[in-house]
């Protein structure tokens, strides 16, 4: 984790910004053996969407597992200075539905939710499920995933 991505956290822990239990920055997506081909696709496309904004050091996604059997995956931005979320609403829906088909298999139980945080230019979108993650994304999680937890002092 490079020293750029470790002052992001502690920045998004102070102001709690701490999306889901397990994270990973796509720094370490990009940069080691957790490269996952789905999860690059992501961000690539998410950055064709917005090429200003988002980069390999403030971009991550996160996972939560609920015990009412609620799955949630957020795609977190922390560098999202778009004054108007209106404008950019009809792109972040192709992206959130993009990413719906990558992550579920069941497209009808799966929904998303976007919160843009304005004056602190975070943009967070959650897909939510009663079905589990793809397979691919619950073992990038598992191997790689970090909790935020090990970040607090």
């Amino acid at each position: 984790m490079n020293e750029e991505v470790r002052k992001e956290i502690e920045y998004l822990i102070r102001h709690g910004y701490t999306f889901g239990d397990s994270f990973i920055f796509y720094d370490e997506i990009y940069n080691s053996e957790a490269r996952s081909v789905n999860a690059k696709r992501l961000f690539d496309f998410f950055m064709r969407l917005f090429p200003d904004h988002p980069n390999i050091n403030n971009t991550y996604i996160a996972y939560q597992e609920s015990s009412s059997s609620l799955y949630s995956v957020y795609f977190v931005c922390t560098h999202f200075e778009h004054n108007n979320i209106e404008d950019d609403l009809p792109a972040i829906m192709v992206f959130s539905n993009y990413a719906k088909e990558l992550l579920f298999d069941d497209l009808k139980r799966a929904s998303s939710y976007i919160a843009h945080l304005g004056n602190d230019e975070v943009l967070a979108i959650e897909f939510l499920s009663s079905r589990r993650p793809r397979k691919w994304f619950r073992k990038l999680m598992e191997n790689y995933g970090k909790h935020w937890h090990r970040f607090r002092k």
